[in-house]
């Protein structure tokens, strides 16, 4: 019986032990990848960052303003012919849908109508750039596998925004440049003038839109 308890008392004595050397042993392999794997430092935050940030990230008077272009709309597209002599342009009709997007950041509209004997498609978003301070808008359409990109200056005193952006000639892939000319009449009538620019500065108007709200 002596002998017994004499075991089971040596037994209670080297458990606390082993059970430290165990933890031990456990925890080095978890020390020696932390020592190899070191997690970095947080840095510390630059506040003029987080306000610059902030600021390109607010939604101001001018993202309200073209959120106010959506819903459907009816267009009249008149198109120029390119060859001279011929100035009497050719009209189509198509509908347009105003979609906001983000939050109310961006605008996209879809076109769609008969144009030449085949089902037109267009394509176009909306934005206002905080940083830039410049409004943007990306168009593209099923007659070309490009994306029109222009930047414009809104005008107050003709509640109109003057797009430019280039695009390239498809026979001589030469830049082209190309103004379009967004007029608010009023919110309900909006008229958008489509121009390529001349080498000579010379501008050609090829396109214009004229909608009313449906």
């Amino acid at each position: 019986m002596r002998k017994i308890l004499l075991v089971f008392a040596i037994s209670a004595l080297s458990l606390p032990a082993f059970a430290q050397k165990s933890k031990k042993q456990n925890t080095k392999p978890a020390d020696k990848e932390q020592a190899l794997n070191p997690v970095p430092p947080t840095p510390a935050e630059d506040p003029n960052q987080r306000r610059a940030m902030e600021q390109a990230n607010l939604m101001g008077p001018m993202h309200h303003y073209f959120m106010e272009w959506g819903g459907h709309w009816r267009e009249e597209l008149k198109i120029w012919s390119m060859t001279p002599g011929k100035n009497e342009p050719t009209p189509f009709l198509l509908d347009r849908t105003g979609m906001p997007r983000g939050e109310g950041r961006f605008l996209t509209c879809d076109f769609r109508g008969m144009v030449n004997g085949r089902m037109y498609e267009a394509y176009a978003t909306y934005a206002y750039d905080n940083i830039k301070q410049k409004f943007i808008k990306t168009w593209c359409d099923n007659t070309g596998t490009g994306i029109l990109v222009l930047e414009g200056d809104f005008d107050a005193k003709t509640n109109s925004i003057d797009f430019r952006g280039t695009t390239l000639d498809p026979l001589t892939k030469e830049k082209v440049n190309v103004r379009q000319l967004l007029t608010m009449k009023d919110p309900n009538n909006h008229v958008l003038e489509i121009f390529i620019v001349t080498k000579d500065g010379k501008e050609i108007k090829t396109m214009e839109l004229v909608s009313k709200r449906a």
